[in-house]
């Protein structure tokens, strides 16, 4: 069996995401609440960039993302807001 590409299991893991999303949904109507009316929260731990167009879960319905910072110092978190305002907030 070949080693998955990182494309392959990002492609996988969103599949399980989306199912999952879908039956929190079926779950929700099921239950007599709106769906639209829950937020839905995603983190990814394993790294990432939530630039990267594979990253894109809030296609799937994905309402927050928690991400890390670094920890060593102010400036590098300053920093890395500011790249993430501009790859990912500016363009939400």
């Amino acid at each position: 069996m070949m080693p998955r590409s990182k494309h392959q299991r990002c492609a996988a893991e969103r599949r399980k995401l989306a199912l999952a999303i879908d039956d929190l949904r079926r779950r929700l109507d099921a239950a007599g609440r709106d769906p639209a009316t829950v937020d839905i929260a995603f983190a990814n731990p394993a790294g990432g960039s939530p630039a990267a167009e594979s990253f894109d879960v809030g296609a799937l319905g994905v309402t927050w993302i928690q991400v890390g910072l670094p920890g060593d110092s102010v400036s590098h978190v300053r920093e890395t807001l500011e790249r993430y305002g501009e790859l990912v907030i500016a363009h939400a």
